[in-house]
């Protein structure tokens, strides 16, 4: 036991009045600067490591039970940084031909992944991917998620607020449930982009039957819109309620029925007229009621229809009103 106290003594007092030490040809070395070499017989760091020909395994492998590794900075300003990972340097840290920033993590802060100069707490130079069934959580609330598996196949990613997607549940959940509003656009597995928003009622789990109802709009992958209601196929906007206009312009009509007061127009004798309404209960040239209530209402073509009996009307009523003044004259002889 004394022998070994005194060559631990003789190990800590003998190395600090040494200029160099050494052990083995290509071992561990300090130098007179203080540093340390691993491999490295000229050490240009405080530690410099130099791993050789280890083309399967690490070159450093720090390890901790109960903590790992951790790295520490004085500076804290952006001209210095606490890490960095680079590749293609040689064997003493000097960058070589198409050299590259892989990781640098700057004395502010800020990380850079593929840059040196990160200008936000992360900075990417190149593409993100969210591999398997990630999601990045933004302000607790807000999260843009990947969601698609075998299970559910009903959507690709979301962009949503207060919402996401448990895979151990296969529910939505309300993330916040202080404020069970929620917004959300989900990428639908066809190629829709459906956009929900709603305020469940005592509801913090949802599954996609029950989030249905909050659907508000849709954008078919043909390019029609459906609010309200699913897009349809022979439609650019399909609207489930109510819509209010300030203004309203229908496409350019190439029959307007202005040829009603063309001299060669056939006006139909009022008699026929009454014999037609008789028959069939409406306006001649006018949609019945039966065809407004499976098929819907060309608004343009029915304006235009209103139009032509209107003119039709006023034809009529210069017809009788001439009827009259003959009638007048007659009398007043």
């Amino acid at each position: 036991m004394q022998a070994t106290i005194f060559r631990q003594l003789f190990f800590i007092l003998f190395i600090p009045f040494t200029a160099k030490a050494q052990w083995g040809n290509s071992g561990t070395t300090v130098n007179n600067n203080g540093n340390v070499g691993v491999n490295a017989p000229t050490p240009l760091y405080p530690l410099h490591v130099k791993a050789y020909n280890n083309f399967g395994s690490a070159g450093t492998y720090l390890w901790g039970q109960g903590y790992g590794t951790a790295v520490g900075v004085a500076n804290l300003s952006s001209s210095s940084y606490a890490f960095a990972v680079y590749g293609n340097f040689n064997e003493d840290g000097n960058p070589l031909a198409g050299h590259k920033s892989l990781m640098y993590v700057r004395g502010d802060g800020n990380v850079g992944l593929g840059t040196a100069t990160p200008s936000e707490k992360l900075t990417v130079d190149g593409n993100i991917q969210l591999a398997g069934y990630g999601k990045i959580q933004i302000l607790d609330r807000a999260a843009l998620q990947v969601v698609l598996s075998q299970q559910n196949n009903f959507t690709r990613s979301i962009l949503a607020q207060n919402l996401t997607w448990d895979f151990s549940k296969n529910k939505w959940v309300i993330s916040d449930a202080a404020y069970p509003d929620f917004s959300m656009m989900r990428f639908e597995n066809g190629g829709d982009i459906s956009f929900y928003a709603g305020q469940p009622t005592g509801q913090t789990e949802l599954t996609n039957l029950e989030i249905s109802p909050y659907s508000r709009m849709t954008i078919g992958v043909n390019g029609n819109i459906g609010i309200g209601t699913a897009p349809l196929t022979d439609h650019k906007l399909a609207v489930n309620g109510t819509a209010l206009f300030t203004k309203v312009k229908v496409k350019a009509f190439s029959n307007w029925p202005d040829y009603v007061f063309s001299p060669d127009y056939k006006l139909m004798p009022l008699k026929d007229v009454e014999n037609y309404i008789t028959q069939h209960r409406h306006l001649p040239g006018v949609v019945p009621a039966e065809d407004v209530e499976k098929n819907g209402l060309d608004l343009g073509e029915n304006q235009a229809i209103l139009l032509q009996k209107i003119e039709e009307l006023t034809l009529y009523i210069i017809q009788q009103q001439k009827k009259i003044e003959e009638l007048e004259k007659r009398m007043n002889k």
